[in-house]
Parts: structure tokens; C-alpha cells; sequence
């Protein structure tokens, strides 16, 4: 399988996370590129608070680095 990329959120305590949608469900995408469009919206809705540094990454699975 293809690698999927998420948008990873790290803090200066505990694992990283992961956004998730409406569903509950990790945003995952297809491209590197989308995940970075994606989040570029993000940061720009008001209804986001950002405490902690965020970024397109490969999408691991929970609990990894």
C-alpha cells in the first residue's frame, strides 16, 4: 500500500497526534501536497488553536513516531 499522509500535531508532552475529521476519522491524503493544502486551511479557520507545532507527515499509525 501507497503511503498516506496526515497532518501530525507534536507537543512538548506525549505522542504526536493526528487530525481527525467530523467522523472521528485521521485525515489522510494522497499526497504530501494535499495533507500541506490542507493544512494551510487549518491554520487559517478560527475555530483552531494552536499550542504545539504541526505538519504533513507519512501517516503511521497511532502510538509512533
Amino acid at each position: 500500500m501507497a503511503n498516506q499522509y496526515g497532518i501530525k500535531v507534536t507537543h512538548d508532552f506525549g505522542p504526536p497526534g493526528w487530525i481527525a475529521g467530523s467522523d472521528c476519522n485521521v485525515l489522510l491524503f494522497r499526497t504530501k501536497l494535499e495533507a500541506e493544502k490542507a493544512l494551510d486551511r487549518i491554520r487559517k479557520d478560527p475555530h483552531y488553536l494552536w499550542k504545539g507545532s504541526a505538519e504533513a507527515a507519512v501517516f503511521t499509525g497511532f502510538g509512533k513516531k
